[in-house]
């Protein structure tokens, strides 16, 4: 008979990521226990566990064979977790627990809203619980054969179009057969929210397209590790924390996403790409050199005997391969992301960097039929740029040496955020100009509030401030390269000065306004805002603590 002390219990465990996470969670050895259905029950009366998580096709079989039940088991009908106390097997649902975290997270909330479950089995019911609990004012569920009461796709799409929420619950979309997506959610007017509780590819096309439209979307890892959590506390009888749940989903996801180089040839991808592989032990993937081998011929003889729509093709196959997998760096050529086909392939998996290598520093080369001279190049980066800024995630610029932008790169990826908080003219007289408006805390003590608060969250930042309009123009072009991030009070520029926004535009780093007062409230002059267009956000009449809300805001952009 097979005996573990704490592991996973299911038919099919190869592609599972329970014991890497419950590796970040406790210290225990944890085991995948593959069962035959004709094994189930010996291996349950044997009772020679301290604690399981149950997964697919078991979590209802294990039931009869249970002493009791928590009350979400019971309400659901289905058993993730089995702890064994004293002789006695204990059964739970911490699906129920960990969907219900990932719904907090979604951050859109479920109160008075028509949420659409698609799917009606084990995971739907859990999604039903947590979703009753969390004050939905209409749950539907919707199936292909019409199940247990359910909608059809028909019925959503023609009377439910007004659905704020949709969580999927099927496997559509579940790797090995990532192509598939449950739902067109284009004809849905009214979503505030999507949820897909797979975890494997990290983002399905259904959280990748309700993105691509600006609509909060999650995909099932946080859930997969907030349940782990769950029962994890409940084998070693602890309680469990959201900030667990937040450090053990940054590791895992750190852990598993790719590292996608995109850029203009020449950009240094493939460079950055061999650094990266080395600093962090893992495989490089450069597709370009990986259609050579499959073709057994140069790039540009593709393009010259069969042209630049077939090696399009093979690109994207070789992108559907290789961003399937996980945990790696994947550098693409320059004109794999203008396709959207291999955006999707390539987020699935993993996050996109756009290596940006100022137009000067582009050299051409032969083996890229495309840029083999500099008006090519010049043409390519005149049309290409904006499109690599609109669908990274990330945006490194490599105007340095390879190693820095590695470095970034590295620093990125684990959380590391630096930014610049930049004041104007005046703000260094805080505590003591117009304190009825301003406040009384000083400028210094701003500054050590900036940094307390910046250090807390794990931001590094660097604070400045003068009074002088080309200094500050100065440090907004100094910070090309080297900032992430900028939150700006220009002070009495915010009225006058053209040349201010012109750097922030000029240097392209996600900037926000910030004002201790209602700035607009106040004296007609003051209404005039040559800063606001050129920044993402703007914070306004809430004393010293907008920087931190602006701060937030910025971090927030940053890792959207």
């Amino acid at each position: 008979m097979k005996t573990l002390e704490y592991g996973l219990i299911g038919e099919h465990l190869g592609h599972s990521f329970s014991p890497i996470i419950h590796s970040e969670i406790a210290d225990y050895r944890y085991e995948l226990c593959e069962l035959v259905p004709e094994e189930l029950e010996g291996f349950l009366k044997s009772a020679g566990f301290k604690g399981i998580n149950v997964t697919i096709p078991y979590k209802k079989s294990v039931i009869p064979f249970l002493d009791e039940l928590s009350d979400e088991a019971k309400r659901i009908g289905a058993v993730n977790t089995i702890v064994c106390k004293g002789g006695k097997l204990y059964g739970y649902n911490t699906d129920y627990f960990g969907l219900k975290c990932l719904a907090k997270r979604l951050g859109t909330g479920f109160e008075g809203k028509k949420v659409l479950l698609l799917g009606t089995g084990g995971a739907s019911r859990a999604a039903f619980a947590v979703a009753e609990d969390l004050g939905a004012a209409v749950i539907l569920k919707v199936s292909r054969n019409k199940k247990e009461g359910a909608v059809s796709y028909d019925e959503a799409y023609s009377i439910h179009s007004d659905a704020d929420i949709i969580i999927n619950t099927t496997p559509v979309g579940m790797f090995p057969d990532g192509d598939g997506c449950p739902i067109d959610i284009s004809k849905f007017t009214k979503l505030s929210g999507v949820i897909d509780l797979i975890y494997n590819p990290l983002r399905t096309r259904l959280v990748l397209s309700a993105k691509k439209r600006g609509i909060p979307a999650e995909g099932g890892l946080y859930m997969l590790i907030a349940q782990a959590v769950r029962a994890s506390c409940l084998f070693l009888g602890k309680e469990p924390t959201d900030d667990l749940n937040d450090a053990v989903y940054q590791k895992i996801l750190r852990m598993k996403e790719n590292i996608v180089l995109t850029g203009m040839p020449r950009s240094g991808k493939s460079t950055i790409g061999k650094i990266l592989a080395e600093k962090l032990c893992c495989k490089l993937s450069d597709t370009d050199c990986l259609i050579t081998e499959k073709e057994g011929r140069k790039i540009t003889d593709i393009f010259a005997e069969d042209g630049e729509s077939y090696f399009r093709k093979i690109e994207t196959e070789v992108i559907g391969e290789v961003s399937q997998d996980t945990g790696k760096i994947i550098s693409v050529g320059g004109g794999a992301i203008l396709s959207e086909e291999n955006e999707i392939l390539l987020k699935r998996n993993g996050k996109v960097i756009f290596i940006d290598r100022p137009l000067d520093e582009l050299l051409p080369t032969d083996d890229r039929p495309l840029a083999n001279d500099a008006g090519k190049i010049e043409k390519l980066f005149e049309k290409r740029y904006p499109i690599y800024k609109a669908k990274s995630d990330i945006r490194i610029i490599n105007n340095k040496s390879a190693e820095n932008a590695a470095e970034r790169i590295i620093d990125r990826m684990d959380g590391k955020i630096k930014i610049l908080v930049m004041n104007g003219p005046n703000l260094n007289m805080l505590g003591i100009r117009e304190p009825d408006i301003y406040g009384y805390v000083t400028y210094r003590k701003l500054c050590e509030k900036i940094n307390s608060y910046c250090g807390e969250r794990g931001v590094a930042v660097e604070i400045y401030q003068s009074n002088h309009e080309g200094d500050l123009v100065d440090k907004i072009q100094e910070a090309y390269g080297a900032f992430d991030g900028i939150v700006i009070n220009p002070g009495g520029y915010t009225h006058t000065s053209v040349a201010i926004p012109d750097a922030i535009k000029a240097v392209s780093i996600p900037t926000v306004e910030v004002h201790i007062s209602k700035v607009d409230e106040r004296e007609d002059f003051r209404r005039i805002n040559y800063i606001r267009p050129v920044c993402i956000d703007t914070v306004a009449g809430f004393g010293i603590e907008g920087y931190f809300k602006a701060i937030d805001l910025l971090v927030k952009e940053l890792w959207r």
